[in-house]
């Protein structure tokens, strides 16, 4: 019998709903992504989407 894995599927945000989330512009977002400190996988050319659960984790390491 083979055991079933089921997880929930991932909730994408575009950079301009981070930038809201985070209340920053949607270029701080965009330098965020480039200097590494918040991931986000490139669809196309231009084109990025963000884990939801990668910018609440981004949001609790940088609390102050």
């Amino acid at each position: 019998m083979q055991e079933v894995i089921t997880t929930s599927p991932i909730s994408w945000l575009d950079t301009q709903q981070v930038a809201n989330k985070l209340g920053i512009s949607r270029q701080m977002v965009m330098d965020l992504i480039h200097s590494g400190q918040l991931k986000a996988n490139k669809f196309g050319y231009r084109t990025y989407r963000i884990p939801a659960e990668e910018v609440d984790n981004y949001i609790t390491k940088t609390a102050v």
